[in-house]
Parts: C-alpha cells; sequence; structure tokens
C-alpha cells in the first residue's frame, strides 16, 4: 500500500496531469499526496488530484487536508456545500423555528420532498415524469432519474467539486 517516489516521478508528464487515486488505504492516499506534494511544487508540472470514490482513507487524520487542498483534489459528490451567505427561506425558517443550522439529512429530505411536489404537479404520473430525464436542482441536491431494469428508479445526478484553498467547491 505504497508507491516508490521514482515510479510515480516517471509517470508525470511536462505541464497538467491529472492523478487518479482509487484506494480505501489511508497510508496510501498520505503517501501518494506527500509525494505528489513535492512534485507540484516544481515549475514544469501541474498537478491535480482525482478520484471517483471519496471515501475515509481521504478524511483521515493522517492524510493532510492542506496537501490535498494543494493538489485540488477533485471527486463527485451527491450534494454541494450550502453557502451561508445565501440562505434562503428554509434555511432562515428552520434556524427560527429548531435554534440551529439544519443537518445535511433536513435539507436532503426537503429538496427530494420538493423534487416530488413538483414533478407530482407537472405531470400526474411521478414515474412517469422521472423516465424524462428532467434534471432539477434544489438547495444543496439535484435530481436525475434512470429506470432500472430491475424496477424502481435510481437518481444519477452529481456534482463534480474540488478543494480549493481549504474549502470544497462545485
Amino acid at each position: 500500500f505504497f508507491i516508490y517516489e521514482a515510479t510515480l516521478s516517471n509517470a508525470l508528464n511536462t505541464g497538467k496531469n491529472y492523478v487518479f487515486l482509487e484506494t480505501e488505504e489511508e497510508g496510501f492516499v498520505s503517501n501518494v499526496t506527500s509525494i505528489l506534494n513535492s512534485k507540484n511544487n516544481q515549475t514544469n508540472l501541474d498537478i491535480v488530484l482525482a478520484t471517483t470514490n471519496m471515501n475515509e482513507a481521504f478524511q483521515s487524520d493522517n492524510v493532510s487536508n492542506a496537501q490535498l487542498s494543494r493538489l485540488r483534489l477533485m471527486y463527485p459528490s451527491i450534494a454541494k456545500m450550502f453557502k451561508s451567505s445565501s440562505a434562503t427561506g428554509f434555511y432562515k425558517n428552520y434556524e427560527a423555528k429548531y435554534n440551529e443550522t439544519p443537518s445535511s439529512y433536513a435539507v436532503r429530505g426537503f429538496d427530494l420532498t420538493m423534487d416530488v411536489i413538483l414533478r407530482l404537479l407537472s405531470n400526474t404520473s411521478v414515474y412517469d415524469n422521472a423516465k424524462n430525464n428532467i434534471l432539477t436542482e434544489y438547495l444543496e441536491n439535484k435530481f436525475m432519474y434512470s429506470e432500472l431494469k430491475t424496477g424502481g428508479f435510481q437518481n444519477n445526478a452529481v456534482y463534480l467539486v474540488n478543494y480549493n484553498d481549504l474549502n470544497i467547491e462545485e
């Protein structure tokens, strides 16, 4: 669960490099991000780290968020980060009623409920509406359903987010 610096260096080209790291081993994430950060400081390299599976290994205490940010870690996410500067009625009402900021689960519940209600209003059947591949987006979530061959529907909409100056941006 490690890679030699020379092996990784030989795989990098001058200019922009997208390095995909697919692992669940935090030690491997730490190893690779350390090497890539040392290389990213070289003037002829621009390295962006990407993964399709943002898991606990990337969020471990042994992995530096500063290094992930310098590598502009890019990954898919089902939700985007809410910016408090653009507070909506939902957030204001929630905070007034419960004296706290809504959790991501509360926001997802609101977004999902809003999506189902609006789909029902625009079509007599939510199932027929889901088959139309219409993309909808609300506070922190977006939805675009596809019908599964085994029955039911699956949401295929995701955001592509990345670390930038220790912040997560869409």
